[in-house]
């Protein structure tokens, strides 16, 4: 099987779901600037019990196992031909590179979380380095968040 970014996208459509961590609307300034997010998902104190939590920083991504499990050969297959753009899958890519391969950030959490979940790497982010507070999402949004190597063999 070759890159198949359809179905890719497909596949992590089907396991995952993304809860935020905080209130739905916030507003906070930044220097000069009022920055206003809405965060239009259900909260993480919802998600089911099918499914598993990941934290990757801005959000819990959740993956239903089960699911996940039945595509797990036919991802893997599709990683293996990850068009590296500089930046291989085996290297651990940022969420910002991922999202530009997969024309997402959110799909690249997603898929970052699916991955995780089925041993193919681990999410790593600033509170997985022991970091928290103004300093993490500084780094974050800089795109501390990434994986770890891809396990291809």
């Amino acid at each position: 099987m070759s890159w198949d970014l359809q179905r890719l996208l497909k596949i992590v459509k089907d396991t995952t779901i993304c809860y935020r961590k905080g209130e739905e609307h916030i507003v906070r300034k930044t220097d000069n600037v009022i920055v206003e997010e809405h965060w239009n998902m259900s909260h993480m104190d919802d998600v089911n019990n099918e499914m598993e939590k990941v934290d990757v920083h801005f959000m819990i991504i959740g993956v239903n196992r089960k699911k996940a499990e039945q595509y797990k050969d036919d991802l893997y297959k599709i990683l293996k031909d990850y068009p590296d753009n500089g930046n291989p899958l085996q290297e651990g890519p940022s969420y910002i590179h991922m999202g530009a391969v997969v024309d997402s950030q959110e799909i690249a959490f997603r898929l970052f979380a699916l991955g995780e979940v089925l041993g193919f790497w681990k999410v790593l982010t600033p509170a997985s380095m022991g970091m928290k507070g103004p300093e993490a999402n500084q780094l974050a949004g800089m795109g501390f968040v990434y994986i770890s190597e891809f396990k291809s063999e």
